[in-house]
């Protein structure tokens, strides 16, 4: 107010009320589906403020509250799921402001289908598999004979094409691997071949050989279809023969199993030996006392998997050569195992077979319970009876198992075929024999006979071989010794 000579005037003073200013810099941020530390959010204000934050996986490490400018530090934890978004509020004075925290995915890479088998030898183009991807990826071809045609790398969801060369030899197994950002997945190829294993051939010539082993001195001999014998010394008492192409040559490797091992000696239970044909022998212990050996190529990469199988508890352990351990529960006590290629995939497939059924219960005398790798679980109609033997093998050459049952009280055979059906041939085959099962003619398909290990005092010889071969006829031909054991049986 300034007064004088009677007059008075005002001045007015008007002085704006104090702003509250909180600011954030950057406003927000991405990550990737990693943990990160360290993370700063600059604050820019003129009153006292506090910062939170919305979601477990952002933490606040430091700054957490200031009087004018300074610094949050935060961290996120790593994602594995999806992307998400969080947020750190900043608020004083009324005022909030918001920090927007981004989070990548977690790498993710999957390939669909995981698997395929091609069924026929020549060569083939245009196949796909699927890739579901949120990172880069490549493809390679784990063999020469796989080749990568399209699609050898991506960014996210595509697609790999591969073409197969013509296979010439027997089935064969390879791989292409999808990988990226630390993942990677392999599709798995099994093609079968031109050439069709042979059971028990021991030069290579297509057709099954006659072989015996005697536990007791480990003494194996072999009578070649090509011409010549062999003989051998592998194994000791106790121990049960297997024979399989376990290097994938072409040539039957032979071996031996002992369940129970020797105590007081390096013998364990379970201990396999394996005389291979290519390579030295092959030692592995997997197994353990009460378990039967089971051979076969069970992985499809054409070479023989060896295992076990524990009838009281339906147990099978497999050791693959290109797929590793496997096992799984199929069976039950009274069963005994049988092991074939019943879809014709070129993989071998598992089952069992119960002669006697169970008493009150829906399981009949000669219950067939078989997995199929390509088309799963198939239980047949009963088809035997107590105290039959049962028999697996190709008999009308179809590249499909079939399977059946020997007699030998009557000689008599039941043979169930994957193509033409039922087939009962005639009664081939006496009290005291055991069946054998071999392409003994070359011809592709399963012939069947029988062994006599004791033989008939003035009629049969120990060691006599009675076969039928679908090709060539009967022969009859003595190999082997009392107490000796058959390949092929």
């Amino acid at each position: 107010t300034v007064s004088g000579g009677g007059i008075t005037r005002k001045v007015v003073i008007s002085q704006a009320a104090k702003v509250n200013s909180v600011e954030v810099s950057p406003a927000s941020r991405s990550h990737s589906n990693t943990a990160a530390s360290r993370q700063t959010v600059s604050v820019t204000a003129n009153v006292p403020w506090t910062a939170t934050k919305t979601n477990a996986w952002i933490t606040i490490t430091g700054g957490a509250s200031g009087v004018n400018n300074g610094t949050v530090t935060y961290s996120v934890s790593a994602n594995g799921g999806a992307a998400r978004s969080g947020r750190i509020t900043v608020s004083g004075g009324g005022v909030s402001r918001y920090f927007t925290v981004s989070q990548a995915a977690a790498s993710s890479l999957g390939i669909a289908p995981s698997s395929r088998i091609h069924r026929t030898s020549v060569a083939v183009t245009g196949q796909v598999i699927s890739v579901q991807a949120n990172i880069p990826w490549t493809a390679t071809a784990s063999t020469n004979w796989i080749t990568i045609t399209r699609g050898a790398s991506g960014v996210t969801n595509g697609s790999v094409t591969y073409g197969l060369a013509t296979n010439g030899a027997s089935v064969r197994y390879g791989y292409i691997t999808v990988g990226g950002g630390g993942i990677s997945k392999r599709f798995h190829i099994n093609q079968n071949g031109a050439r069709m294993p042979v059971l028990n051939d021991f030069d290579r010539d297509g057709k099954s050989d006659l072989g015996y082993y005697r536990p007791t001195g480990g003494l194996w001999r072999f009578k070649l279809s090509g011409g010549g014998t062999r003989t051998n010394s592998f194994g000791y008492a106790g121990t049960t023969p297997i024979t399989g192409d376990f290097d994938g040559d072409g040539i039957t490797d032979y071996g031996c199993y002992d369940p129970n091992g020797i105590p007081g000696t390096s013998v364990k239970p379970g201990s396999w030996n394996i005389k291979l044909s290519s390579s030295p022998s092959r030692k592995a212990e997997f197994g353990y006392p009460g378990t039967i050996p089971i051979v076969g190529d069970f992985d499809g990469d054409g070479k023989a998997d060896f295992g076990c199988y524990d009838p009281p508890i339906g147990a099978w352990y497999i050791m693959q050569g290109s797929r590793g351990f496997r096992t799984a529960s199929f069976g039950y006590r009274g069963t005994l195992p049988i092991v074939g290629d019943f879809d014709g995939d070129g993989i071998s497939d598992f089952g069992c077979y119960d002669p006697n059924g169970i008493t009150g219960t829906a399981v009949k005398p000669g219950s067939w319970y078989i997995m199929q790798s390509s088309q799963g679980f198939r239980q047949p109609n009963p088809f035997g009876y107590p105290g039959t033997i049962p028999i697996v093998g190709d008999f009308d050459g179809d590249r499909v198992a079939d399977y059946g049952c020997y007699d030998a009280a009557i000689g008599g055979w039941y043979i169930m075929h994957s193509k033409i059906g039922f087939r009962q041939p005639n009664p081939f085959g006496y009290r005291g024999t055991v069946p054998v099962v071999g392409d003994y003619d070359g011809d592709k398909k399963s012939d069947f006979g029988c062994y006599d290990a004791n033989g008939i005092p003035g009629n049969v010889d120990p060691g006599t071989w009675f076969i039928m071969r679908s090709r060539a006829g009967f022969i009859r031909t003595v190999w082997g010794t009392g107490g000796s054991i058959p390949l092929g049986k």
